[in-house]
């Protein structure tokens, strides 16, 4: 895994927003189906903005929905724009951004025609040239919010079902879980093995997070570094680089499906002094091990289900190397 994809993905925009409808369909449909590519772990998926064609990374982690490296923002047409803070992961200040309201945003068949975006002006914050493709923009819980979607990384689709009976009968093939929905993100119970301790971990659901988990540091918890580790760089965030530490952990459990060794990233005080974290919250579960299943967010009621992906035998690896290829 490429040290750099854990970029930008770890957004905490402290501002309140109301009126938005969200995604509806305009469709007879039952079902849309949205390819994606997946690049180290993320989801990338095509969207239009005011009508213009953008690519976008689906965040479960993040409540708003971010755009940045635009070079022509006259084109989009923003709506209704006003001056704000950005403020997040990283050791520095906020940064300086822009609100817009009651812009249109759409996929084939869905549309919201009221949704405000975060635009973010210091250009410098652009992680397409890491990627190998234009990335214009993050979007989290406004897609997921109103409708159910699978997330299926072996067919690399996402489906986005209305309420239907043959939805209710697939989902009799999946796992399920609970979760809690606490300032627009999902969070699940698992089980974290580390330094001869089992602990149940209540971790953010982050697709955003190429890792594979992140932990916080709290020694009530027994969550400590293990003392075989070393030091890295984790990502970039709004407030500014994150740093910290990687060490394998014995073992992470998901209900009844059991990982050994994975590699998990523990960011340092510092980095995470911005995170408004939910109560009781030790950390994140990433896209190095959500991949290995087939996702279904049901936001509305509170649940997930999910099955093996193709990708459920993989190895943990990370690159230590220093030598990363760019086309």
């Amino acid at each position: 895994m490429k040290k750099c994809f854990a970029f930008l993905l770890f957004i905490n925009c402290q501002i309140l927003i109301f009126g938005q409808s969200g995604f509806q369909f305009e469709t007879q449909k039952s079902k849309i189906v949205i390819p994606f590519q997946l690049i180290n772990n993320l989801i990338f998926i095509p969207m239009e903005v005011n009508g213009i064609k953008l690519n976008f990374l689906l965040d479960s982690g993040v409540d708003e929905t971010i755009l940045l490296s635009l070079d022509d923002k006259e084109a989009i047409g923003f709506k209704n724009v006003q001056k704000i803070k950005l403020k997040g992961l990283g050791s520095n200040e906020a940064i300086e951004g822009l609100k817009s309201s009651n812009n249109t945003l759409s996929f084939k068949g869905l549309v919201d025609k009221n949704h405000d975006v975060y635009i973010v002006l210091d250009q410098s914050f652009n992680f397409s040239s890491h990627i190998g493709i234009p990335v214009n923009g993050i979007i989290g819980y406004n897609f997921f919010k109103n409708n159910t979607v699978e997330i299926n990384y072996s067919k690399k689709k996402l489906f986005v079902y209305k309420d239907s009976e043959k939805l209710r009968t697939k989902l009799k093939k999946y796992a399920s879980s609970p979760i809690t929905m606490e300032r627009n993100k999902p969070y699940l119970v698992a089980n974290v093995a580390l330094n001869n301790h089992e602990i149940p971990s209540k971790l953010l659901i982050d697709i955003g997070n190429s890792d594979a988990v992140w932990l916080f540091e709290n020694k009530g918890k027994n969550i400590t570094i293990p003392n075989v580790n070393f030091e890295d760089f984790l990502g970039k965030g709004f407030s500014g680089d994150i740093n910290g530490f990687r060490a394998k952990i014995s073992k992470i459990k998901i209900d009844n499906f059991e990982f050994n060794d994975p590699i998990a990233s523990f960011p340092d005080s510092i980095s995470i002094k911005s995170v408004n974290k939910v109560q009781d919250r030790v950390g994140s579960i990433g896209g190095e091990i959500l991949k290995r299943f087939d996702f279904i967010f049901d936001y509305s009621n509170q649940k997930i289900y999910f099955k093996k992906s193709h990708y459920y035998d993989d190895e943990f690896t990370y690159n230590r190397s220093g030598i990363e290829l760019q086309n």
